[in-house]
């Protein structure tokens, strides 16, 4: 079975640029080009919220998240501990991701649409599955049930991306209406909590094909049979890549963060060289005042007046430098922060991607011995039948006759296309198993670079009806006919290499 997919992230409250990306409110044309390349336009409206009582509607971007939590506490008579903090210092709101293994999220989200992952891709076709509506309605309730749907602010459902998920915020308000993040969901790594919430979101996700995920390591696997061990392998192979697209998007966020911090700490320390400025200007104005009183163009009244107030000014200014120093000590602090959280979620995600790369097959090698395993059932299964017809065939012929027709057989059959493909199977693995994961002009570049003859013919591809064994066979015989030598490229050298995502 597919497996469930639940993430918390512990948050400071949410910012404006957050809001705007759980919303899909880009503010300008440049948001929106940065978005393009993360989210797919032409399924933007497929997108939708979960409100009250189980509700389903379209994303509110009129109302940003953090107006929602403002007023959710408002209106419990709540204080929030992070007001007057800036930056603030209080764990506030739960971010949770929820979803599952992409294929069974696919499923849900568009039934048996093909959608096109690829950037650019045009999906305007595509329509919103009855089934992702359900399962969403499902998750609110559960969490609702457990949370109290007061404390959920927004809950929204994103399809536009490379998987179907939801963005869940959720304030930490316990019963005694006061927000304590540790008391909510529990501050030890020994509460059992989260894994409390794991096992009962299995529950609820158990009707739509999606499972708790594995406890058990690479070592109590080895004690499965090979075919279970196989089979949990590709499952575990599935897991971690979701595993990664999660902490690519915890990375994306932390970005957006991170510039805004940047952004904060340039600018905060711009208005200080700004006021430093103003106080340097202001001392010198009273020296050229003290110059005039001394030439004797001013009373030594008037000097004074001025001199007052123009101090006046200057105390201001000082105030406002040490507020200006205050803040951009608390920003230094803050950025401090999220560079620390960054590097915690870069540390995370390599251990997954190394964990991927020592401990399992990676997709291509994966997907090439798919390949090459069924495409050599298929000519196994040619050959076999030829030759029983041809053994039938020959066994009424004359004797004499027999023996003229076998070596006439062999020769025709050395140096064939048979012979060719033995010779050159990986290769021919390698061109079907990038075709089989949708990278034609590498596969093409691979076979044209390796002696073949070029690309597949036009027209060519992934039938409507066509399940993943029908569509290996299919790349297996289009790999089969690319790396047929072409007159010009019999003789090409066959450089080293293997093909980038």
């Amino acid at each position: 079975m597919a497996k469930q997919v639940c993430d918390l992230v512990a948050g400071k409250g949410m910012t404006t640029s957050q809001s705007n990306e759980h919303l899909r409110k880009a503010n300008n044309a440049a948001a929106k080009k940065r978005w393009s390349g993360n989210y797919d336009p032409t399924r933007e409206r497929l997108n939708f919220e979960v409100t009250k009582g189980g509700v389903i509607t379209e994303v509110n971007k009129n109302k940003s998240i953090p107006r929602r939590i403002k007023e959710s506490l408002d209106a419990r008579g709540i204080w929030d501990p992070n007001n007057g903090q800036d930056p603030p210092t209080r764990r506030t709101v739960a971010n949770f991701i929820l979803g599952g293994s992409r294929e069974q999220m696919h499923r849900l989200a568009f039934g048996e649409q093909l959608v096109n992952l690829r950037p650019g891709a045009d999906n305007s076709g595509i329509t919103r599955n009855g089934d992702i509506e359900k399962w969403a309605v499902d998750t609110y309730n559960f969490m609702a049930a457990k949370y109290g749907e007061d404390n959920i602010v927004a809950f929204v459902v994103h399809l536009d991306e490379m998987n179907p998920h939801v963005h869940a915020t959720v304030l930490p308000v316990t019963e005694q209406n006061k927000i304590s993040f540790n008391k909510f969901f529990g501050g030890s790594k020994k509460d059992n909590k989260l894994k409390q919430l794991h096992d009962e979101l299995a529950e609820v996700n158990k009707k739509y094909d999606l499972e708790r995920g594995d406890d058990v390591n690479i070592t109590g696997a080895r004690h499965r049979s090979t075919e279970e061990y196989h089979i949990w392998k590709e499952q575990e192979e599935k897991r971690l890549e979701e595993e990664i697209s999660i902490k690519q998007k915890q990375l994306d966020d932390n970005n957006t963060e991170l510039s805004q911090a940047q952004r904060r700490v340039k600018g905060l320390t711009t208005m200080l060289l700004n006021l430093e400025n103003q106080k340097v200007a202001l001392e010198e104005e009273i020296a050229k005042l003290e110059m005039r009183a001394q030439q004797g163009e001013m009373t030594l009244e008037e000097l004074e007046k001025q001199k007052t107030q123009l101090r006046s000014n200057i105390d201001t200014v000082v105030q406002k430098i040490k507020e200006r120093q205050k803040q951009i000590q608390m920003a230094r602090q803050q950025l401090q922060d999220v560079a620390d959280r960054r590097a915690e979620l870069d540390d995370q995600a390599k251990e997954i991607e190394k964990k991927i790369k020592q401990d399992l097959p990676t997709l291509h090698e994966k997907t090439m011995r798919d390949v090459r395993s069924t495409g050599w059932q298929v000519i196994r299964n040619e050959v076999k039948d030829c030759k029983e017809r041809m053994d039938s065939y020959v066994s009424t012929l004359p004797e004499e006759e027999r023996q003229i027709f076998k070596e006439a057989y062999d020769e025709t059959i050395k140096g064939s296309l048979f012979e060719e493909i033995a010779e050159r199977a990986d290769e021919i693995a390698a061109v079907s198993a990038a075709l089989f994961l949708g990278y034609v002009d590498q596969a093409t570049q691979f076979a044209q670079s390796h002696g073949g003859g070029g690309g597949p013919d036009g027209g060519w591809g992934r039938g409507k009806d066509d399940d993943d064994e029908a569509w290996r066979r299919k790349c297996f015989f289009m790999g089969m006919k690319m790396m047929r030598p072409a007159p010009k490229l019999r003789q090409s050298n066959k450089p080293k290499g293997g093909f980038k995502r």
